[in-house]
């Protein structure tokens, strides 16, 4: 759900994280976009960034792209905690072996699609969630297109 805190919608904006841009992932993300994309065209969403992050994410401190998502994650976990629901079982933390070095990595799996929105630089949302039931990304863009069109937004959950 998507309550409103805030005047300034002009702020809002969205970042979709992809796990890949293999043609199953972009055909099932493609109504995402085009939803996005027509509620920034009526004014309601700033704008919307698309980024990859691949199927795991490594948290090597010495890795610095690696450690900039592991970051990433770790908001949406605060965001998560703080409104006392979970990420899981979108996201996953776990190890993968290297198979060049044998030694094992931490990593964090990633949903396929994932929609972050922000009010200015604060996070006020993160789809997929749990809060005692599941709530998409596709419920995250009709979260988006409900909401009075001049009330920015802050999750409730």
């Amino acid at each position: 759900m998507i309550a409103t805190h805030d005047t300034d919608r002009s702020r809002t904006h969205a970042v979709v994280y992809l796990r890949s841009l293999a043609p199953s992932v972009i055909d099932e993300t493609r109504d995402h976009l085009s939803r996005l994309e027509s509620l920034v065209e009526e004014g309601s969403l700033l704008g919307y960034e698309v980024e990859l992050w691949g199927d795991a994410i490594s948290c090597d401190p010495t890795y610095p792209a690696g450690r900039e998502l592991c970051e990433t994650v770790e908001r949406f976990e605060r965001w998560a905690e703080d409104r006392g629901c979970s990420l899981e079982p979108g996201f996953s933390r776990g190890e993968i072996c290297s198979l060049v070095s044998e030694e094992t990595h931490d990593v964090i799996r990633p949903p396929m699609v994932c929609l972050a929105v922000y009010e200015g630089e604060t996070l006020a949302a993160v789809y997929p969630h749990r809060d005692g039931s599941t709530r998409t990304v596709a419920d995250g863009l009709a979260d988006l297109e409900r909401r009075n069109a001049s009330d920015p937004i802050v999750a409730e959950v």
